[in-house]
């Protein structure tokens, strides 16, 4: 025989949208929110499932499980930020840092594409930067431009579309300009 667990579903039914944006607050990457929120309620659930909550304040319990969890993530993602940062500089002083061709490439090709998104349209370009080079989550976005967060995602949608077009059409025009013997080899076509 099952024993009942109907106090945990009541307990999710009554939790979820203020725990959600409880944890929304600490992270901003939904999967990171959802799997937050998942860890707790299995946490609070194998704590409490013997004993169910007679004595106890699960709501309590639940929302500090969840903000235990969220931060200690966030101290693992910074750990690894930090570790990636020394394996960059273990590879530099290595000497496998790019050439100064690389580099110089790379800053080419940086300058072209912020001039394709300089090149977009105002608030598309708006949504597109505080995205990709902020990193502000969609929702954060909409209440930062008072616009939806389906909004949101459609500039985000043209932006990206937009900007692979430019940078396909770029490196068209770019091959175009080369010399015919050497296209043909980079391309591998006859000239």
């Amino acid at each position: 025989m099952q024993p009942s667990h109907e106090w945990f579903d009541e307990l999710v039914e009554e939790t979820r949208i203020g725990l959600t944006d409880c944890v929304r607050r600490i992270v901003s990457s939904p999967d990171d929110v959802q799997g937050i929120l998942q860890d707790a309620y299995l946490k609070v659930f194998v704590a409490l499932r013997k004993d169910r909550p007679g004595g106890h304040a699960p709501v309590a319990l639940l929302y500090r499980a969840a903000r235990n969890i969220a931060i200690s993530r966030l101290r693992h993602q910074k750990v690894v930020r930090h570790s990636i940062s020394a394996v960059e500089v273990a590879e530099e002083l290595r000497g496998d840092s790019p050439t100064t061709e690389q580099q110089i490439s790379a800053s080419q090709k940086l300058n072209e594409l912020l001039l394709i998104i300089n090149s977009l349209p105002p608030r598309c370009r708006d949504v597109f930067v505080l995205r990709w080079i902020k990193g502000l989550s969609q929702r954060a976005i909409g209440e930062q431009l008072g616009i939806s967060v389906s909004t949101v995602e459609k500039h985000l949608a043209k932006g990206l579309r937009y900007c692979k077009d430019e940078i396909q059409h770029s490196s068209k025009t770019a091959a175009a300009a080369l010399p015919a013997d050497l296209r043909a080899r980079l391309t591998g076509t006859d000239a």
